[in-house]
Formats: C-alpha cells, sequence, structure tokens
C-alpha cells in the first residue's frame, strides 16, 4: 500500500488532488478495485449515484437488486461512510416501497386486476420516489472532502 493522501493533520486537500481522487474513483472498476475504503466508498456512490441521474431512483432499484458486484448493502454503507445519511436513508425507504410494489404487482397479476391499475400505481410511485433522491454531485464532493480532511488515510496518494 502507498502512503495515504496526506498526515492526519492536513485540513484540506488541494483541488487538483481532489480531482484526481474524483476521477479515480469515477474510472474504478471490477478490475481496479480500490485499496482504500475511502477510495472503494466513493467508488460505490458515484457508480448508483450516476445510475440514479439516468434512471430515476425506482428505475435503478429495479435494475440494480440483483447486482451481485455491488450489492445494495455496500452501496448503503459507501454513503453511510462518506456521511451521506439522509441519502443513504432515501435509498433504503425506497427499496422497502419498489419492494412493495413488486409484491402488489404479483398480487394483481394473481387476482386478474387490470395491468392499467399497476401502470399507474407504478408511474404514481416512481414520480413520488425519484422526487425524494436530491443528492448532488457537488454535495457528494463537499462529503468526500470533508471524509480527506478527517481521514486521509482512507484514500490512495494522488497520481
Amino acid at each position: 500500500m502507498s502512503d495515504p493522501v496526506g498526515s492526519r493533520d492536513s485540513a484540506s486537500i488541494s483541488d487538483r488532488d481532489f480531482k484526481v481522487i474524483w476521477n479515480r474513483a469515477g474510472r474504478a472498476g471490477l478490475a481496479t478495485a480500490p485499496e482504500y475504503d475511502g477510495d472503494a466508498a466513493l467508488h460505490l456512490v458515484l457508480t448508483f449515484h450516476r445510475k440514479v441521474v439516468a434512471r430515476g431512483l425506482l428505475g435503478t432499484l429495479d435494475t440494480y437488486e440483483d447486482d451481485l458486484n455491488y450489492p445494495l448493502p455496500w452501496v448503503l454503507q459507501a454513503y453511510r461512510a462518506l456521511s451521506l445519511h439522509i441519502s443513504a436513508t432515501v435509498i433504503e425507504q425506497a427499496f422497502y416501497d419498489h419492494y412493495g410494489l413488486l409484491i402488489a404487482a404479483q398480487y394483481d397479476d394473481s387476482h386478474g386486476i387490470s395491468s392499467d391499475k399497476g401502470t399507474a400505481r407504478w408511474d404514481r410511485a416512481q414520480a413520488r420516489i425519484d422526487a425524494t433522491y436530491t443528492l448532488t454531485d457537488a454535495a457528494i464532493a463537499r462529503a468526500t472532502r470533508a471524509l480527506i480532511a478527517q481521514a486521509p488515510e482512507d484514500f490512495a496518494p494522488p497520481r
């Protein structure tokens, strides 16, 4: 392992070094899994966040629940590691809402209830659930900078 980003006394990080850490986390993948906890947390948050921005929270959960590479509990833990507790709670609640919608759809199918009603229910839920996720890249960046200042040893040095 290399030396961490800075010393424990490090109060801030340069914009250049932060950009290196941010971009490295955004590019990391299964073949280049981050070896430092902070880098791994940032990678998971950015990966999930980008999917939510592209598909909405409910749409992301609909396709994400079977993700074996980045299981949802790991994603929630990563959000919490970056002190994004409210967003983690929003995602967790959306997961349970999503599960409830799937149960309702199964009930509708087994009882011959019109699929139009199920679609309308899903559309209403999607609008409501998607509106609960308000996290921005800027908020993730602020949280990451705060973690770097608090625990620089959790991040690989910028290269």
